[in-house]
């Protein structure tokens, strides 16, 4: 029987999203991306992604951002790729497994699948030469 709880709260949002940064900036495929070509201050986004997931996963946030543009931006200076994706998805889903079980655990680890593959769409095969929001 497991121990572990659902994701219930924005704590427990703040928790996986601090512990999956903490792996993938440390991550030699991901890692470099973060810190020397997007050079991501992640004190400043960290709220964002707490509040981004807090909308995917319970409804509710401020965030109104479109996810997509800080991506296409970086994929214009450095072309990211399939193994990229995948990278960060299997680093989300070990991330969010250790630490959580449960119905939004699985929502979470879904919508992060979805995401992950329109991003990936989006970015190597962009419908009619434009680009979808993705929020």
């Amino acid at each position: 029987m497991s121990t572990k709880t659902d994701i219930r709260t924005a704590a427990d949002i703040e928790r996986f999203v601090t512990a999956f940064y903490d792996t993938a900036f440390r991550d030699d495929l991901l890692g470099p991306i973060f810190t020397d070509i997007a050079k991501l201050d992640l004190t400043a986004h960290m709220p964002l992604m707490v509040g981004f997931w807090q909308k995917v996963l319970f409804g509710e946030s401020d965030y109104n951002r479109d996810a997509f543009q800080p991506h296409a931006a970086l994929h214009a200076r450095f072309p990211l790729q399939e193994k990229h994706f995948d990278r960060w998805l299997e680093i989300f889903e070990t991330t969010v497994r250790s630490l959580f079980a449960g119905e939004k655990t699985e929502l979470a680890i879904e919508r992060a699948r979805g995401i992950s593959a329109a991003m990936l769409q989006q970015l190597t095969r962009p419908f009619n030469g434009g680009f979808a929001r993705i929020s």
